[in-house]
This record gives C-alpha cells, sequence and structure tokens, in this order.
C-alpha cells in the first residue's frame, strides 16, 4: 500500500536542520553536456506524485490530483519545487500485464483522453486543471512523464522493426534482436485521438521548435 515515495540526498555529517538546497539561479551553462551541475538545477527539488501500488480511488476525495490539490501548501512547506504527474492517458483495463492492472496511464488505449467523461485512476480531466491551477499558485513547476517509449497496449496492432541499443543509443552487434520484425499494438486508437490526433502539431512545432530537431534513441 504505498502512496508516496520522497528520497533526499544528504551530506554527510550534514546537522538535523541543514538546508540542502541551493540557491535558485536563472544563469545559463553552455558546457555542451547534457546532465550538469549548476545552481539553476541543484536547487530544484522533484516529487514524482504516483506509485504503482497506489489502490486505486473508489470516491473522489481519493482520487490522486484531488489529493495534491489539497496539500499544495504542505509540498511547498517541505520545499518542493516540482510535481512530476503519471502519464493521464486513459488506461487499458484488460489485466493482460501489470500496467493494465493498476491502471498507471503506461498501458494507454487513447492518448487523447486525460479523464474525459469519465475519471482515469487519477481523476478527471476538471480535477487535473484545478490540481494544475493550484501547484502553480503555490509556485510549484508541473511536469508530465511522457511515455512514447512505453506504447504496447494500443487498440491497433503493425508490424514494427527492433534493435537493441544501449544507454547511449549505440546498437549492440551480438544482440540477437537485429532489425525483428513483431507485431506490436502500437497503432493508435480511441474516440478522443480520431478526434484530435495532429490537431495542434503545427502549433506545437512552431512554439517549441527545439522539440523536433533532436532524435529520440
Amino acid at each position: 500500500q504505498v502512496s508516496g515515495y520522497l528520497a533526499v540526498w544528504v551530506p554527510v555529517d550534514a546537522k538535523d536542520m541543514q538546508d540542502a538546497r541551493s540557491q535558485s539561479s536563472d544563469q545559463s551553462t553552455n558546457d555542451g553536456q547534457t546532465l550538469h551541475s549548476n545552481a539553476a538545477l541543484d536547487s530544484q527539488v522533484i516529487y514524482e506524485s504516483f506509485s504503482n501500488f497506489q489502490s486505486l480511488p473508489t470516491k473522489t476525495s481519493e482520487y490522486t490530483n484531488v489529493k495534491i490539490a489539497e496539500n499544495t501548501d504542505l509540498f511547498n512547506s517541505w520545499g518542493i519545487t516540482n510535481f512530476e504527474f503519471p502519464p493521464q492517458y486513459r488506461s487499458s483495463t484488460d489485466n493482460s500485464f501489470l500496467d493494465s492492472i493498476v491502471q498507471n496511464g503506461y498501458a494507454f488505449t487513447d492518448r487523447y483522453d486525460l479523464g474525459f467523461n469519465s475519471p482515469t485512476k487519477y481523476g478527471t480531466v476538471d480535477q487535473l486543471r484545478t490540481v494544475l491551477i493550484a501547484l502553480h499558485k503555490a509556485g510549484i513547476k508541473a511536469m508530465a512523464d511522457w511515455v512514447p517509449d512505453q506504447i504496447y497496449n494500443l487498440t491497433g496492432m503493425q508490424i514494427v522493426t527492433a534493435k537493441r541499443v544501449n544507454d547511449s543509443g549505440i546498437y549492440d552487434q551480438d544482440s540477437v534482436i537485429n532489425n525483428s520484425l513483431y507485431a506490436a499494438k502500437t497503432k493508435g486508437g480511441g474516440s478522443y485521438q480520431t478526434m484530435y490526433d495532429g490537431a495542434f502539431l503545427d502549433k506545437i512545432k512552431e512554439m517549441y521548435p527545439d522539440l523536433f530537431q533532436i532524435n529520440q534513441i
């Protein structure tokens, strides 16, 4: 019955009441590295606001997004600067594997259904709007767990190829997975995807062109 998890790195011999956060800064770093240390990054404290093993809600007050919205001042007092939300998509419920059993949004069936008509495990689309407003009012940034690599239970089948790479995206020449063909549930579906699919893509490209200039490994 794990309902949340918070981990903090503490310096050796730190005093009990020591504030280990760095002073926030907006100074940019141009060292060419993807991961680097500077005050702007070190001052961020990210809270992952979900767990696979949260029970399925049985009443409105138990939805994750409702509970977060009620406790934004508490999270602010802890020094939380960023909330990471789980995938808010409509989850599969076919019980074929863990993600669809716990309905955590990773095995989604409609990537445009954020809780319309009926709630997801985390709440309704209106409750999602409410918690985003509440977090911003408390000075906390909202982050979405975006899962383009975990598309494996959509409603349509297609033949795809795969090859094994390491964490840096370098192809493993010795892998048995060598451009293998297999059928996967990776073709999108759902009534809301049918309605909105691609509708905002041109606008997103205009606003955030950098998102479309890097190939994902």
